[in-house]
Parts: structure tokens; C-alpha cells; sequence
């Protein structure tokens, strides 16, 4: 009986780990859709003037959203992976960018600005890139264009 069960355990530590490699781990995936009503473009260089979305949110504990940005959760799990925004309405001179932040800051000192990473290219359309590490709320700003919608994928095979 004891050979029998040290030849179980021998047979289990054998192929343990190759079932373990076999096992697929699933990918994080984040999609979001939302609206941005006005472009706050920044007057000296084009961008969004993401800090005015940022500060709306912190104004209004995030009850208006859309208006001068849309803000949203990141999911931690799509940290490292692709991400494409993409503009879906609003006409052919939308441009829309994408601020990533640490959190949003305070509303006691809105001008405090968090940790943060933008992608803004100057071209219709949205932006693609990775997902930065560490940022927990992202903010879709409109440089150019009224009236945009978005469709914004993070993660496991983005298309």
C-alpha cells in the first residue's frame, strides 16, 4: 500500500506541472463607450485640456461626465496590454485623446495634477497604444471636432 501511494504521489509531482502549463490563462479585457459633447483644446499646443475634465469630475463626484471628457475606471488586469480608442461619431475632424491617470487628485487642490499619461497625436480619428501601468482612471478628451462617441478595447485581442 505504501509503494502504491509513494507511486501516486510521484505520478501527481510528475505531470502537475505539465498540466499546468497546459491550463490557458484568460486575458483582461476592458471595453467602454461613451460621448464627449464640446473639444477643450489647449491653447498653446492643440492637445485636450484634459484638466478640465478631470476637475469636473472631482467637482461633481463624477456625475457629469461627457460634457468636456468622459472619464472611466481602468481595469488593473489590461496594465502592459494594447488599447485602441476609436472615434465612431461626431464627424470627420474628431480628434480624440487619451489622458491615463493614477487618480484623479482632490478636489481640495484640482491643480495638483496626479501621475498621468497622455496620448495625444494631432489627427483625426482616436489613439492606440499600451495601457500604462499603475493608472487606475482614464480620461477621452476631444482636441477637435462636437459631438464625438467612442469605442474604447484594452487587453486580449483588440480589433
Amino acid at each position: 500500500m505504501k509503494k502504491l501511494m509513494a507511486f501516486g504521489l510521484i505520478a501527481l509531482l510528475a505531470f502537475a506541472p505539465a498540466a499546468a502549463l497546459g491550463a490557458k490563462k484568460k486575458g483582461a479585457r476592458q471595453e467602454m463607450s461613451g460621448d464627449v459633447a464640446l473639444a477643450t483644446p489647449y491653447p498653446t499646443d492643440g492637445t485636450c485640456f484634459s484638466r478640465l475634465a478631470r476637475t469636473t469630475a472631482l467637482a461633481s463626484d463624477g456625475a457629469i461626465n461627457g460634457v468636456v471628457g468622459f472619464t472611466f475606471d481602468v481595469d488593473p488586469k489590461t496594465a502592459g496590454k494594447k488599447f485602441q480608442l476609436h472615434a465612431v461619431g461626431g464627424g470627420d475632424d474628431v480628434d480624440l485623446d487619451l489622458v491615463y491617470y493614477a487618480n484623479l487628485g482632490s478636489v481640495d487642490d484640482p491643480n495638483a495634477a496626479p501621475a498621468f499619461m497622455a496620448y495625444e497625436t494631432r489627427e483625426p480619428g482616436g489613439e492606440t497604444g499600451k495601457v500604462p501601468a499603475g493608472m487606475t482612471k482614464a480620461i477621452v478628451c476631444m482636441s477637435a471636432g462636437t459631438q464625438a462617441s467612442f469605442h474604447y478595447m484594452a487587453g486580449k485581442g483588440i480589433k
